[in-house]
């Protein structure tokens, strides 16, 4: 596995973890109201609120990160790939 590859990875596996204990704080504090009622007090009503609101959000975090990542780690390898000298002169 490429380094990148390697780097993506390991972004993405925080990520998850991340988000999962987001997930998982943010409903416990919800259902932690006690003037829930009915399906509102769900854990699975509110992980449908969660995975329709808050989810896409950080999809769209992650995939600006991994583009970041993915353009600072090319920009990296083009200069390790440069001769070191003006206009690629030999």
């Amino acid at each position: 596995m490429k380094p990148r590859n390697k780097i993506i990875a390991l972004t993405i596996l925080i990520w998850a973890f991340v988000s999962i204990t987001y997930a998982y704080v943010y409903i416990a504090s919800i259902l932690s109201n006690s003037g829930l009622q009915g399906y509102e007090s769900e854990w699975q009503f509110q992980l449908l609120m969660f995975s329709m609101v808050r989810l896409p959000l950080l999809i769209g975090v992650l995939a600006v990160i991994i583009g970041l990542e993915v353009v600072l780690l090319q920009n990296k390898s083009l200069t390790h790939h440069s001769s070191g000298t003006p206009n690629g002169a030999p």
